[in-house]
């Protein structure tokens, strides 16, 4: 039974093909190559085959070898004012960019201080509106917590604004538990109360 990777054992058969740009040099690549299997195997067919290859290579020996030109080296005409003027536009467009970049780096860092401020106001806001208030207001804020009274009427919160004698009088009479029907108000203490201490404080 023969074997299937015989083929590969004799050189006759498969010849490994190399390119080369070099015809000389292939022909005596095959000279020599025919002369190592003549010298394994003498044949006259061999024989005849490395004669018409010498002479192959004495034809090709004898030729002239052609020499490639070289490209004469011809220098580049420079456009000194046309250079110049790539050189300004580079120039001016590199100044624009930089101008951008300040300019939107300055929005950055204003809208940056904008926003902490805003943060900073959203925190002390509501500490703000408590410094901003009045003597009087801060004591109707403490008598109303202490009574637990809520919401007040709108005479009494105007009198609590600007307290008067008469404004006092009138109240008194109007939110009396005795003459009031609903007994279980006690809007007549915030209005004492509130006219003691204002009282107390006017002395």
């Amino acid at each position: 039974m023969r074997n299937q990777w015989d083929v590969f054992d004799d050189d006759n058969e498969v010849e490994i093909h190399q390119t080369t740009s070099n015809p000389i040099r292939k022909v005596k690549k095959k000279i020599r190559r025919k002369e190592e299997m003549y010298k394994k195997n003498p044949s006259p067919e061999l024989y005849n085959e490395i004669i018409q290859l010498q002479n192959q290579l004495n034809e090709l020996t004898t030729e002239p070898v052609k020499k490639s030109k070289k490209k004469k080296f011809k220098k580049k005409r420079i456009d000194k004012a046309q250079k110049a003027k790539e050189k300004k536009w580079e120039r001016e467009k590199k100044f624009e960019e930089r101008k951008e970049r300040e300019k939107r780096a300055r929005k950055e860092r204003i809208a940056e201080e904008n926003k902490r401020q805003k943060k900073q106001k959203e925190r002390w806001g509501k500490y703000e509106k408590e410094w901003r208030k009045t003597p009087q207001q801060k004591d109707k804020e403490e008598i109303l917590k202490s009574l637990h009274i809520n919401p007040l009427p709108i005479d009494i919160i105007n009198w609590l604004e600007k307290p008067t004698r008469k404004g006092y009088l009138a109240l008194t009479k109007k939110y009396h538990p005795d003459k009031n029907n609903n007994k279980d108000n006690n809007y007549i203490k915030v209005v004492t109360s509130h006219w003691n201490t204002h009282t107390s404080s006017s002395k």
